[in-house]
């Protein structure tokens, strides 16, 4: 028997399984796309959630079974005492032995069958939802993580340079100091600002290394790899167009609330069917045999069930499934408000962070030319120690505010992606 084809309207594409990735050796190269890999391949919560949809499709095939007919088989031995009527004991013992094979089918049901099928397809598509929601959340995560991480790795950088460069002045200003040129004041600035940077750099590697940890946690590593950051992701493209319409009819939480109404819609028929009658048939075949006869029998019959009175609660399973149904059709018009604020507030958050890329560059200019003008004027003799150090700290703020702009650019571009539902750009960085 070939059960009717799904009428599910709704299709979740789920991310492809990764292509298989070792995780990283000491000192070997760790890009964006490797990282979002090995979080889809071993991130707990990605594996705990695509436990539902196994758990779902059970469910369909448990509400396919009353399609289909049913058998049992009994078996039985008695021992029946014959005789003794009469206040002459119990008499003998007779040996009977029986055996039935009975059959049910349900022949008709007017759609029951089909709209509970329905809706259990609806959770499946539900959970298939909820796993991409759960992809892509990691997915953001991992992007997040591994440009956080890769920035603070380029601030430990500028942060040692800045230390050595400290370093330098320290000893120049102790050569000025015993030669006469330079006042005690200038030794005693270079040591202030050289302490300073080294606690700078301390705590920069400390944030780097909790960066580490968390993009480990999120990658399901089991321990703090020794790998090196090497990002080679593509820029993303963006305009002022298309991006709402992809969100609509990409993002998981609008396709699970899509599966959540489809399955709604489905209880409501299936609640409207509870006065509908159900058709059954059933066939027995039964052997009995007792001393030493064998008799078969066999039997077929149909019955109707037709509910009559229930005391409301046919009526009242209508009312509540419609209410339901009225709830997520509002949560849908809700969640298409968000879906479009969000993605205008990423689309902005992306041409001010490259705004701020534009300046973070001129200021770097700047302060390089203060910094190497400062240098040379002290080392002349002609500026003050005070001088080069304002310039020194400037030109490392300069650099890591660059740093910090062109990370906020690959953040805001991943918030876009992720509050797009964009997962084709998803797979072309994971295969």
């Amino acid at each position: 028997m070939t059960f009717p084809p799904s009428v599910l309207p709704v299709q979740v594409p789920l991310l492809a399984s990764p292509r298989v990735i070792q995780v990283p050796t000491a000192g070997a190269a760790l890009g964006v796309g490797d990282a979002m890999r090995l979080a889809l391949a071993h991130n707990p919560d990605i594996q705990s959630t695509a436990t539902l949809i196994a758990q779902e499709d059970a469910a369909v095939r448990v509400a396919r079974e009353t399609w289909f007919p049913t058998a049992g088989l009994s078996l039985g031995t008695n021992y029946a005492s014959v005789g003794g009527v009469g206040g002459s004991g119990f008499g003998s013992l007779q040996l009977s032995n029986q055996g039935s094979l009975n059959v049910n089918k349900t022949v008709a049901d007017f759609g029951q069958t089909r709209t509970r099928v329905a809706a259990a397809e609806a959770a499946v598509a539900g959970a298939r939802a909820t796993l991409l929601e759960k992809q892509e959340d990691v997915v953001l995560a991992v992007r997040q993580q591994y440009f956080t991480a890769l920035a603070d790795t380029e601030i430990v950088t500028i942060d040692e340079a800045s230390v050595g460069d400290q370093e330098k002045h320290l000893q120049q200003a102790q050569a000025f100091y015993r030669v006469g040129a330079k006042s005690r004041l200038d030794v005693a600035q270079a040591e202030t600002s050289l302490a300073q940077s080294r606690l700078t750099l301390v705590q920069a590697v400390t944030t780097r290394n909790r960066d580490y940890v968390n993009l480990n946690v999120t990658m399901g590593l089991p321990s703090n790899a020794p790998y090196q950051l090497s990002d080679a992701s593509p820029v993303l493209a963006t305009s002022d167009t298309g991006w709402h319409d992809l969100a609509w009819t990409q993002r998981p939480d609008m396709l699970s609330l899509e599966t959540q109404i489809v399955g709604a819609r489905a209880n409501l028929s299936l609640a409207h069917m509870g006065f509908n009658p159900i058709v059954t048939s059933t066939g027995y075949l039964s052997m009995f045999s007792a001393q030493g006869t064998t008799t078969p029998g066999f039997g077929l019959g149909f019955g109707v069930s037709l509910p009559i009175l229930d005391a409301g609660a046919a009526r009242a399973a209508v009312e509540s499934s419609q209410a339901v149904l009225e709830g997520l059709l509002a949560q849908q018009v809700s969640l298409h408000n968000t879906i479009y604020q969000a993605v205008e507030n990423d689309l902005q958050a992306v041409q001010q962070a490259r705004v701020s890329v534009s300046v973070a560059e001129t200021g770097v200019r700047s302060a390089q030319e203060s910094y190497h003008l400062a240098n040379r004027r002290y080392q002349e003799g002609l500026g003050s120690s005070l001088d080069f150090l304002d310039a020194q700290v400037a030109n490392s703020q300069a650099q890591s505010a660059l740093v910090s702009a062109r990370t906020q650019v690959r953040l805001a571009e991943a918030q876009l992606d992720h509050d797009s539902g964009r997962i084709d750009f998803i797979q072309a960085l994971t295969h």
